[in-house]
C-alpha cells in the first residue's frame, strides 16, 4: 500500500534534492534521522520514507507524525536493496537530478547534504558520500571510504578510519550508510542488486560503478554519525553475522571466475575461521552458528 503524505516545503532559490530512507521497526531512529534532514540548510529536500513491512506500527506512526514527507507503507520487507530501490524509482519520477540514500539509524550535521551537492557539480562525480563518525563517539570516524582490491574483490581496509581527510578524496568503495546520488549515474548503472537482502549491496555497487566513466568521492566537510549495526540488533548479534555471512557468499558467487577462484575460495575460508575466533574471544557464540549458516546459504543457494 502507498500513502502519499504531502509534499516537503520547496524554497526556490535552493537547489532540491530527493531523499531516499527506509525504515524497519525503528521508529524513533527514523525520526531523528528525518528531523535531521528537514533542519538541512542551504538545500530544498523532497523526502521519501519507505516502511520495509514493520511489525511494531512504526510506519503508521511516521504517518502521524509527518505530514511534510511521502511515505511508502509496504506490507512485507523488501531488505535494504529492495526498499531503497522502490524508494529510488519513485524519486525519479521527480524532477530533481540529485537522489540522497541515507540510513535511517543516522543524524546528519545541518549543512551535511549542501557540502556533498557542492562537491558532486563536477562532471565525472556520479556519487559522493559524507565522512561518517560513531553517533556515540562523534569525535572517532567509523568510515571515510576504501579502495576495492581488484584480485581479492573487496577493500582490505574498508573504512579508513584512521585517515584524517582535509579535502574531499577520490574512493573507490563508499559506504552505502549515506549515498547523493547523480539521477545520470543511476539511468547508466542501475538499481541496487536485490540479492543482497542486507549487506555487501553497497560493495557490489561500487564495483559496478568501477566498470563506467563515474568516480566517487569522500567529503570530509559534510558529517554524518550512525548508530553501528542498528538495524540488524548490534554489531556482531546473530542477526548482523548470520547476513553478512549470506551477503558475502552471494558477492563472491556473483564474482569469482576461473581467473580468481585459487585466490577468492582459500582467503575466504582464511577469513571466516579468523571471524569465528573473534567471535569466541568476544563471547559471541550464539553468532558463530548464525554466521556460518549465512555462508553455507550464501555460497550453495
Amino acid at each position: 500500500m502507498i500513502n502519499k503524505i504531502g509534499s516537503a516545503n520547496i524554497t526556490k532559490k535552493y537547489q532540491t534534492v530527493s531523499v531516499v530512507i527506509v525504515n524497519w521497526n525503528r521508529f524513533e531512529d527514523t525520526c531523528e534521522c528525518i528531523d535531521s534532514l528537514l533542519a538541512q540548510k542551504g538545500v530544498s529536500l523532497k523526502i521519501t520514507c519507505v516502511d520495509n513491512g514493520s511489525s511494531d506500527n512504526s510506519g503508521s506512526r511516521l504517518r502521524d507524525k509527518y505530514d511534510q514527507i511521502q511515505l511508502l507503507q509496504l506490507n512485507r520487507n523488501l531488505g535494504f536493496a529492495g526498499g531503497y530501490n522502490l524508494g529510488i524509482k519513485e524519486a525519479l519520477k521527480q524532477n530533481t537530478d540529485y537522489i540522497l540514500i541515507i540510513n535511517n539509524d543516522t543524524v546528519a550535521d545541518e549543512w551535511m547534504v549542501s557540502k556533498l551537492l557542492s562537491e558532486i557539480q563536477a562532471n565525472n562525480i556520479g556519487i559522493d558520500a559524507p565522512l561518517i563518525y560513531y553517533f556515540e563517539n562523534p569525535s572517532r570516524i567509523w568510515s571515510s571510504g576504501g579502495y576495492i582490491n581488484k584480485q581479492l574483490l573487496i577493500p582490505l581496509n574498508s573504512h579508513h578510519t584512521n585517515e584524517n581527510l582535509s579535502h574531499p578524496v577520490e574512493r573507490t568503495f563508499i559506504s552505502g550508510c549515506c549515498y547523493l546520488m547523480k539521477k545520470d549515474l543511476i539511468e547508466q548503472v542501475g538499481l541496487f542488486d536485490e540479492s543482497f537482502f542486507l549487506y555487501m549491496e553497497d560493495l557490489d555497487y561500487c564495483r559496478r560503478i568501477m566498470q563506467t566513466q563515474w568516480k566517487m568521492k569522500v567529503v570530509p566537510s559534510a558529517k554524518l554519525y550512525h548508530k553501528v549495526a542498528a538495524s540488524s540488533k548490534g554489531q556482531y548479534s546473530p542477526m548482523e553475522r548470520y547476513y553478512y555471512g549470506l551477503s558475502s557468499g552471494v558477492y563472491y558467487r556473483k564474482y569469482i571466475n576461473i581467473r580468481n577462484v585459487w585466490l577468492i575460495v582459500p582467503f575466504r575460508l582464511v577469513s571466516a575461521i579468523l571471524w569465528t575466533f573473534r567471535l569466541v574471544f568476544s563471547g559471541n557464540f550464539q553468532s558463530i552458528g548464525a554466521y556460518w549458516k549465512g555462508l553455507w546459504k550464501g555460497w550453495t543457494k
